[in-house]
């Protein structure tokens, strides 16, 4: 199953720990799994990741709503042709 995994950073937070965890679980399972970010510059969990080999979409955006960061997100669902 291709799965898109979308949080606002891979930071030093609990959500975070859960998602960069969440990802590497379902890689380990066998999932395509990818993670979408719009913060890059806060990647304490980037190295775990990237190290089980997920692949990491970053957009950079400032505070507020970005109509950047939406239009990249639509337009990786589209052609990542994602299950979930």
């Amino acid at each position: 199953m291709r799965i898109l995994c979308v949080i606002d950073s891979l930071g030093s937070g609990g959500a975070q720990r859960q998602m960069a965890s969440l990802a590497i679980g379902l890689r380990k399972r066998g999932h395509e799994v990818e993670i979408f970010n719009y913060f890059p510059e806060l990647d304490f969990f980037r190295p775990e990741d990237e190290k089980s080999g997920i692949p990491i979409h970053d957009v950079r955006k400032k505070k507020g709503f970005s109509f950047r960061a939406l239009i990249k997100l639509g337009l990786l669902l589209r052609s990542g042709k994602y299950h979930v």
